[in-house]
């Protein structure tokens, strides 16, 4: 038996990295290092719910697969080691770089064809984005004008850049940083097998450089607002951990659900301050319970 320890990250819409354990006829995931849930897969490989735990108290008889709690018992340390190295990415329009990054894949292989290309930021009920940079835009709303979410106008911002006939490019991320391009969506002759060098690819989700400065800004605290989540990611520049470590902490709930998750640190002891604010947040609200 092959047992396979890796992450990836969760994408249309981002929802941060999936670690799994996967022992072939079935898996087990965490979001957390702490929650996991299990999965057994079928002949034709599609994925059933039969149990969760946390850490090792189960919730699910290892008569349903004894070689996957063999497998998680025995797993290495959490952050296990990312390997979606295949990327589809939304295309800007006029400079036909990547854009937005809609999926990820294992494989090549794994890459499927596409129908549409169309990036979302959110999951449908998640309305809780707010961007600073956009505050002055709606004090300016008039009185009767129904207001627009702010997740929306992030959508429509990075959705139009690659319309009205958007193009995506499915790539293979190189050690280096760079990508070779190969199938996509509507894609011109020129751009299929193509090389870009690190520097075409946006370090996070979504290109940060925009004409506009509150295009900019938008996006910008877009990713602040995912800032703990993308702190699990791998090779991220320093300047970008730091940015990302002090987003984190305005929002120190979401960094204790990721914390352990986390592959390295510009600087901890500023994450462990927040940690105990989450944690003392935490109390005050089971006391209100």
């Amino acid at each position: 038996m092959i047992v396979q320890y890796y992450s990836q990250r969760q994408l249309s819409p981002y929802r941060g990295m999936l670690h799994v354990v996967d022992v072939g006829h079935a898996l087990a995931y965490t979001i957390d290092g702490e929650q996991w849930r299990a999965r057994l897969r079928s002949r034709e490989g599609q994925l059933w719910p039969v149990g969760s735990w946390v850490d090792t108290a189960l919730m699910f008889s290892p008569a349903d697969s004894a070689a996957l709690m063999d497998a998680v018992n025995s797993r290495p340390p959490l952050p296990f080691r990312q390997v979606d190295r295949v990327e589809l990415w939304l295309l800007n329009k006029t400079t036909g770089l990547p854009l937005a990054l809609l999926q990820t894949r294992r494989s090549v292989s794994a890459a499927e064809p596409l129908t549409d290309a169309v990036w979302w930021p959110f999951l449908v009920g998640d309305t809780d984005f707010q961007a600073e940079c956009l505050r002055a835009r709606d004090r300016a709303r008039p009185s009767g004008a129904w207001p627009v979410p702010h997740r929306d106008v992030l959508a429509r911002q990075v959705n139009a850049a690659a319309r009205p006939y958007p193009l995506a490019q499915w790539f293979v991320r190189t050690p280096d940083g760079g990508g070779k391009g190969f199938k996509g969506l509507r894609l011109p002759a020129a751009f299929r097998g193509r090389t870009l060098g690190k520097e075409a690819f946006p370090e996070l989700l979504v290109d940060e450089n925009w004409s506009g400065a509150t295009e900019s800004a938008l996006v910008h605290e877009y990713h602040d607002w995912h800032a703990a989540a993308l702190l699990t990611h791998l090779d991220l520049t320093p300047a970008t951990r730091r940015r990302l470590e002090a987003a984190a902490c305005r929002r120190p709930e979401k960094l204790l659900e990721v914390f352990r998750l986390i592959p390295e640190f510009v600087d901890r002891a500023r994450l462990e301050i927040a940690l105990v604010q989450a944690r003392l947040m935490q109390a005050r609200s089971a006391a209100g319970a």
